[in-house]
Parts: structure tokens; sequence; C-alpha cells
């Protein structure tokens, strides 16, 4: 059957329905001049169901709920799937595939191709969990429009549901929303950000561990009412303490937590006079970067990734996109891993790269799109993506763990 007659179908149920409810509630306020006597809502629901057709107004309730009414339910859930989205639901129930919170699944295959079961196992569940997702594309396409994620939900059917997510491209010369993290996510974003070479060196001088403290001790004497949120600004006074250790008086940080407290007192000038000069002003020119492109004004990022799923555009190749995407990507994970309630997680590539983004070690929840990457590759060895669960997709279907099912529509049952 057509989509876009069932789409006109469910328009004009849900106006009939809203009808309905309209009649119900001006029934009911005027049942003592019409009737003689106040008759409860209930009573009155009941008596409008009956007299449209139906046989109660339980009826009515599943019908409106049926066709995308319940307000409960979030923006992003699933009200009806076409054939190609039953198909591939289908040939992943077939195969056992689907994401947990063990370990990480990975799609195979051409980009194209491999979109279509990680948009599939994503988008699901996403809707069954009712809660938000993120969605980061490492791709030189300048709109999502032109990517393979969105292709694969346009086919799929869920196009109108991705048109209600934020998408934000990180690559643009500014981020127009508010970004604030904790310490720790600023610390694991920036790490990210660097090459894995510069990375290694700043870890073993420990300069990122005392870039963490520093950022808790600037965090909490700007907001000391809210020291887990640092904004770019302080950001900055970090990476400049860290460039130019003998101007920080570490009296200022005597309000901060204990634990922040003692550690720059007792280590934070005996470590920084380890820390090589070529890498900390790499370091601090990438901050530089990013204090550039986010704002501290706009919509609160961290507070709308609570009801609202985000799709990321990022290139691996430049340091700055890759730190305020792997930032976003931790809005998803972080605030959650306690509770073992970890959003959802889609990263795609199109790039077709031998090597997975820092936002990865995160794991959990994840489904991952590499296209050509094999299985044999040495990245799978690392320990945030050890023993992903393989499919592998082609035009015609899946396989997994020696499993094959086809994805073809008049497969679908």
């Amino acid at each position: 059957m057509d989509i876009s007659f069932l789409k006109a179908l469910s328009a004009a149920v849900r106006n009939q329905i809203t009808n309905l409810k309209s009649q119900t509630k001006r029934l009911h306020k005027g049942s003592g001049a019409v009737f003689g006597t106040t008759y409860p809502l209930e009573t009155i629901r009941e008596a409008v169901a009956v007299a449209n057709g139906f046989r109660n107004w339980t009826e009515v309730q599943n019908l409106s709920n049926n066709v995308g009414q319940d307000r409960s339910l979030p923006a992003w859930h699933i009200h009806s799937r076409n054939a190609r989205h039953e198909a591939y639901l289908h040939a992943l129930w077939q195969t056992d595939a689907e994401m947990s919170q063990i370990r990480p699944v990975v799609v195979l295959g051409e980009v194209e191709y491999a979109a279509y079961p990680a948009v599939c196992l994503w988008i699901e569940q996403i809707s069954a969990r009712k809660v938000p997702g993120i969605i980061a594309i490492d791709t030189t396409a300048d709109t999502l429009q032109k990517t393979p994620i969105w292709t694969a939900a346009k086919d799929l059917g869920v196009a109108d549901i991705f048109q209600r997510f934020r998408v934000i491209d990180t690559r643009e010369i500014s981020v127009p929303l508010a970004l604030t993290a904790t310490a720790r996510d600023w610390r694991d974003a920036v790490a990210a950000g660097l090459s894995a070479v510069d990375r290694k060196v700043l870890e073993d001088c420990k300069l990122l561990e005392n870039f963490e403290e520093l950022l808790q001790g600037y965090g909490h004497i700007r907001n000391k009412e809210r020291i887990d949120d640092c904004d770019g600004y302080v950001l900055c006074q970090a990476a400049g303490a860290i460039q130019n250790p003998k101007l920080v008086n570490v009296a200022q940080f005597e309000g901060a937590e204990a634990q922040t407290q003692h550690y720059i007192h007792k280590y934070f000038e005996k470590d920084s006079q380890g820390f090589p000069k070529d890498e900390v002003d790499r370091f601090a020119e990438l901050i530089k970067g990013v204090e550039k492109v986010i704002s501290s004004v706009g919509i609160l990022l961290r507070h709308e990734s609570l009801h609202r799923p985000t799709v990321v555009l990022f290139d691996e190749n430049k340091p700055v996109s890759v730190v305020i995407a792997s930032l976003i990507r931790s809005m998803y994970y972080s605030a959650f891993i306690n509770d073992r309630a970890i959003r959802p997680f889609l990263y795609c590539s199109t790039e077709n790269r031998n090597c997975l983004p820092g936002m990865l070690h995160f794991g959990t929840e994840s489904v991952v799109v590499t296209g050509e990457l094999s299985s044999e590759a040495p990245v799978w060895n690392t320990h945030h993506t050890r023993s992903p669960l393989f499919i592998t997709a082609a035009a015609d279907g899946l396989r997994v763990s020696g499993k094959w099912a086809p994805t073809i529509e008049q497969n679908c049952v």
C-alpha cells in the first residue's frame, strides 16, 4: 500500500479523534444545561464513543495511540514500519543481532548497505527504550541528507522521525549551542583530538591528569554551585595554566574540593616541570581552536540531550571537530553510566579509515559502521572494541555468526 495514502489516512483518523475529544469536553461542560444534571467526564466519554460507532472510549484511546496521539510516547517512537523496515527487522531477529550493554555491534560491508541494519537497530532501540540517542558521522558530506545514514532512514520510512533530531556540524566555524561538561569529559574529548603520539607523551608526563584537576579547580571558582559544569572559559583557564605553570597561584584553589586542592598543591608544580614544550604548544593550540568554535550562550545542549536525539557531523582529519564531537558524545554516556542507562550510539564513517575515533572508547550500546574495515584488523584488539558482534551487510541480506538472513521485502513476514 502506498505510504502517502497511509499517512493521509492516519491524518484523517487523528482529526476525527481530536474532534471526538473536543466534543466530549464541550458536552461535559454543558451537560447540566443539556441533560438537566451534570454527568462525570467518564460517562460523557462513553456516550460520545458509542454515538460515533465505537464500543467504548477505550477503543477511541487505543486508536489514538496507534496513530501517534499518545502524549506519553517520545517524538522518536516508531508507530508504523514499511516493508523494507520490516524486512531488515526480521533479518536482524533471525540472526539474533541486537544492541547490548556488553559489547558493540559492528556492521561490515559497503557503507551504503551497512547503514540499513545499523539505522534499524539504533532507531528500534531508542524507540523501545523511550530514550534519546546519538549518531556521529565521520564524513565530508556537507549535510546529513547527503550521507548513507539519511538514505537508509528514508528508505526505512523513518526520515520523518530523523527530521526532529538536533543536527550539529562540528566542522563549521561555530556551534550555535552552549556546551558545558564535566572535567573528565573535557579531558577525554581533548585527548580524542590529539594525535596518538602526542596523547601517549602527555599521558606519560601526567599532563592530562593535571589538566583535569585544573578544570575541577577553575570550575569551582567560576561556579561554586555547579562545579561539574565547565564551559569554554574554564577550559581556556586550565589550558593557560598548563602552558604557563609559573603563573598559577595555587592559593586561589583553597575553596575547591579537597581532592583537587590537595592534588594541585602537591603535584602540579613538580609535574609541570616535565611538560614537553612542543606537545604542550600543540595541546594549547587545540584548546584555542575549540574555544573559538564553542559558545557560552544559547540552548544548553547538556540539558537538551536529556530529551532529544542528536546527529553529529564531524571530520576525523580536523582535531577541533573531533574534540567537540567527542564531547557531545559524552553527554549521552557519562551521566547514565552508573545507572546502566547508557544512551544508544551509532557511529558511521564514510571515509573507509583504518582506525576508529577516540569517542568509541565508551563501547557499550553502540553500533559501528566502518565500511570496508576487515574483522581481522588490529583495531579490534583494543579494550573498548574487543569481541564485538560482527554483522556483514550485502545488498540482499545479512550474515551474522554463520547465519544468513535475506533483507529483500518479499521475504518479510
